[in-house]
């Protein structure tokens, strides 16, 4: 029997991070605020970090 998959902790980070972002962004952040654009730049950050690890 073969062991099931385990992710890397830098596939879980960024999973969770572009979870928790887009979920606040979209339902918690008002749009057009400072803060929606900056968590909407570090969603694409952890983007391409997931990009670029896998």
């Amino acid at each position: 029997m073969t062991e099931p998959t385990r992710w890397d902790i830098v596939v879980r980070l960024t999973h969770w991070t572009i979870a928790f972002l887009f979920l606040a962004n979209f339902f918690v952040v008002e749009e057009g605020s400072d803060i929606h654009e900056w968590a909407g730049y570090a969603l694409l950050v952890a983007l391409g970090i997931r990009l670029l690890w896998g």
